[in-house]
């Protein structure tokens, strides 16, 4: 699958995510618990996500001459978030 595949597929566990945390709120009596792998569970998306673009950044610089890994470098530092 391709990068964009992948964060696709992670954005949709997201929005799953989002809905069950939704659903809970809206219930007479809120689970601790039930919040709680809701969170767990967008942490390990968050990590995923993390390591899927560290690993493209990681494969892109085998590919990609000094000049070209500098530009890539100053594309991201411009990106603040």
């Amino acid at each position: 699958a391709s990068l964009v595949e992948n964060l696709y597929g992670l954005r949709a566990e997201h929005q799953e995510h989002r809905r069950q945390l939704i659903s809970e709120l809206a219930r007479p009596q809120v689970d601790r618990e039930a919040l709680e792998k809701i969170r767990g569970d967008e942490m390990a998306l968050a990590d995923a996500a993390s390591r899927t673009l560290m690993n493209a950044v990681a494969d892109a610089t085998e590919v990609l001459g000094v000049e070209q890994r500098e530009e890539l470098a100053a594309m991201i530092g411009r990106h603040r978030h």
